[in-house]
């Protein structure tokens, strides 16, 4: 609401109260010496802020009970609240989906080709490049089945080799049954 006080009387010129007008301001409970500015008050046995300025000889402000200024302060404090738990939930939402794709797809890629790998088809080349350390397992990985394939190779390899030894050696081992010297 909104009061005036005549500056050299001290009287209260204007009031929600019609019965204070007239009466001296400290009564009502302004200080004895208000003037312009803003503070806390008591006044008429409420507890307010007040914002005053002194026009031609008199003091004219406005005065917000407490109660009123903090009613309005609580639904604000609710709005950003809420405010703040939909961003949170949005960034949350965003967090989430990044990580599916950055992440949880790029293991289940490589996971699919190691189990193909397992089951034994070789042929399969694991390239993820969805992140420095997928580029990296998928470089490993490769290594290493070019690894166990060069394994096989060199196995079969071998294993023809002592084939074929077998078969000399057994060729040599029946001419010199037939044929003994």
């Amino acid at each position: 609401y909104v009061y005036a006080i005549d500056q050299e009387s001290g009287n209260i010129l204007a009031h929600p109260n019609a019965e204070l007008i007239g009466t001296p301001a400290k009564d009502a409970g302004f200080p004895e010496s208000i003037s312009e500015g803003s503070g806390k008050i008591k006044v008429d046995g409420t507890s307010g802020y007040y914002v005053a300025e002194v026009y031609e000889n008199m003091l004219i402000g406005t005065f917000m009970p407490a109660g009123e200024y903090y009613e309005s302060r609580t639904s604000q404090t609710i709005v950003v609240a809420l405010s703040i738990f939909v961003i949170f939930m949005a960034l949350i939402i965003l967090i989430n989906r990044t990580v599916d794709m950055k992440i949880v797809n790029g293991i289940n890629h490589i996971s699919d080709s190691m189990k193909k790998i397992a089951e034994g088809d070789f042929s399969v080349v694991v390239e993820e490049a969805g992140n420095p350390e997928f580029i990296q397992l998928s470089d490993s990985i490769n290594k290493m089945v070019s690894g166990i394939c060069q394994s096989i190779q060199e196995n079969e390899e071998l294993v023809q080799k002592q084939q074929e030894d077998m078969q000399n050696n057994l060729i040599s081992f029946r001419l010199f049954c037939h044929d003994p010297p």
